[in-house]
């Protein structure tokens, strides 16, 4: 028996050493005692019934080991909802399967044996994104929160925080999608017109220290020391950190780098006298930033988001690109790398409260949240502290900056920030130790900036045709979707009645080319598909599910798919043109 479970083990787990599972697999027949030791059905099924939920449609469990609570859990499970169970250790996958566990036999229910924490937590994150859409429910079974406290609570601190910055990132694109197309189109002829494309300035500045400034409450504790910085280090002001550095200690930095879409980023640039500033920005930037700006306008294109790509498409010079994220200051390293610096600090990058305060003084989303308040907050590890209360958006930034840092290989990255969250990939050092370290010699950095900027800039081709190109091209868009609906209609109808005859098959292929020719449109690709992604992420998901579990009415979910795909097209192109068609012909230059 033990042979023979071994190697069903090793069948389902992988490629493992044997002997290693053959003597924890003695270990774990000697003593199987993994669920309660007095009344363990009992428990179990209190379990069950206190966590299963019949308007969920997922239920994923972590833990195998003797299976009281999985069965009790199966019990109560619809036909309809699907059971994930996902185990990393060996032993108790073993005991599980002396116990009579078979992997198939239940489609709806599967079994995921994962050789180590690390695959089995990529298998859980996978579940979680394959399912988003769906209603899931989770748990770590009793004995295992008990036997592995150190796991359970990882496994929890790891989902909530993938879970928080998804859901971040949809509700992002869900709000700015219209901002982030309709501003490229009226911002174009300050970019093209006016702006010196930044990849003029990219690698200019090899091995020069570079200095990102953020607006977080530590910021005071060292900004004071910058002026002695302005040509040792490239300062780079990260959003609103300029109102604290312009406003409130008249410094003057190399570069100010924005890129938010919406109104709130204009209250930074209020009553600000610009002429003195260079502003590095992604094309979707709140437009009137660049109606009233003054100063030099330095265009790059944003590596995450293509919408650049439908104006080059029709004329529109390539800029360089920077990578985007959830935080300005996310933005701004990015800059800082490609411009070639190294090191790169990072000041005011708090993440988290200090004292009570979100931001620097001056700045215009400083706030004070007090300890009743604390409740909505999370604790991480601190630079300084042994933890600090960061917040659910902070959290998705300080992890996408540690994504975006691993991505850089050997670049040094310092965190001077001298307070705030721990940022892993960095190095926590006080700003005054990283000047004598780094910064003790002059680097010519505004001849630098000034011999970059005396190249002229690329105009491309005309602005007002490249516009005009890509309105015409949404129009025709346009058309097609109005001509393929009524078409759309007449085919569920008949779907729906059940009086689709072979011959009518033409009908579903020619609805197919038409859905073809609009996703493979360039106007679908880098307009519409933004502004729907939140509605269009979901049904793609929900009718795919329907089309794998009724095979049978697989070309009614695709019709109903696709009406709400044409729908959403329709709604959302009337909505752009109707927002940038008056802007073409009403801006004056």
């Amino acid at each position: 028996m033990h042979d023979e479970l071994t190697e069903k083990i090793i069948s389902l787990a992988g490629s493992l050493p044997k002997d290693e599972i053959q003597k924890r697999l003695d270990e774990c027949l000697l003593n199987r005692q993994y669920g309660s030791r007095l009344a363990p059905e009992r428990e179990a099924d209190t379990w069950a019934g206190a966590f299963y939920d019949p308007d969920k449609e997922v239920f994923l469990v972590i833990g195998t080991g003797r299976l009281h609570y999985h069965k009790e859990l199966i019990k109560r499970l619809k036909k309809s909802q699907t059971l994930f169970i996902l185990d990393w250790k060996l032993p108790l996958i073993a005991a599980a399967l002396a116990d009579g566990m078979d992997p198939d036999a239940r489609p709806t229910i599967m079994f995921r044996f994962l050789r180590s924490f690390p695959e089995m937590m990529l298998s859980i994150m996978g579940i979680f994104d394959r399912y988003l859409t769906r209603p899931i429910k989770f748990a770590i079974i009793p004995p295992y929160q008990f036997m592995f406290p150190e796991e359970s609570e990882k496994i929890q601190t790891q989902l909530k925080e993938f879970i928080t910055i998804n859901l971040v990132r949809s509700v992002t694109i869900e709000l700015f999608g219209l901002e982030w197309t309709t501003n490229i189109h009226r911002n174009l002829p300050h970019m093209l017109q006016r702006g010196v494309p930044f990849k003029h300035q990219a690698g200019q500045f090899q091995n020069v220290p570079a200095v990102v400034v953020s607006a977080g409450p530590s910021l005071e504790k060292n900004i004071h020391l910058l002026p002695e910085l302005y040509d040792k280090a490239v300062i780079i002001a990260a959003g609103s950190s300029i109102e604290t550095l312009v406003k409130e200690y008249n410094i003057k930095p190399h570069f100010l780098a924005s890129f938010d879409a919406g109104a709130g980023n204009y209250p930074h640039f209020q009553r600000l006298d610009t002429k003195p500033l260079r502003l590095i920005f992604t094309g979707d930037i709140y437009p009137r930033i660049l109606e009233e700006f003054e100063g030099i306008l330095i265009p790059v294109e944003a590596s995450s988001k293509q919408t650049y790509d439908l104006y080059k498409s029709y004329g529109a010079p390539t800029l360089g690109e920077a990578k985007v994220g959830p935080s300005v200051a996310n933005f701004a390293l990015d800059i800082a790398v490609q411009l070639g610096c190294n090191p790169v600090v990072l000041i005011g990058q708090d993440l988290a409260l200090r004292d009570g305060k979100s931001h620097a003084s001056g700045n215009y989303y400083c706030t004070d949240v007090g300890a009743e308040d604390l409740s909505t907050f999370i604790q991480v590890k601190g630079n300084v502290d042994e933890f600090v209360y960061t917040s659910k958006s902070w959290l998705t930034m300080l992890k996408f900056f540690e994504d975006q840092i691993k991505s850089y290989g050997q670049q040094t990255i310092i965190n001077a920030t001298e307070g705030g969250a721990f940022i892993q990939g960095t190095m926590v050092m006080p700003l005054r130790e990283v000047i004598d370290q780094y910064m003790t010699e002059r680097r010519k950095v505004e001849e630098k900036i000034s011999s970059a900027l005396k190249k002229p800039p690329e105009v491309g081709g005309p602005v007002e045709e490249i516009l005009s190109k890509v309105l015409a091209e949404a129009q025709k868009i346009s058309v097609l979707i109005n001509r393929t609906l009524p078409e759309i209609d007449r085919l569920l109808i008949k779907l729906k009645n059940g009086t689709l005859k072979q011959k009518n098959q033409k009908m579903i292929g020619y609805i197919k080319k038409k859905e073809d020719q609009l996703l493979a449109s360039e106007v679908y690709k880098h307009i519409i598909r933004t502004i729907i992604y939140g509605r269009i992420f979901y049904y793609e998901r929900h009718y795919s599910r329907l089309s794998a579990e009724q095979p049978r009415n697989v070309e009614l979910w695709v019709a109903e798919y696709q009406k709400i795909l044409f729908e959403s097209a329709r709604d959302a192109l009337n909505v752009y043109l109707e927002e940038v068609s008056p802007a073409t012909g009403n801006t004056d230059f």
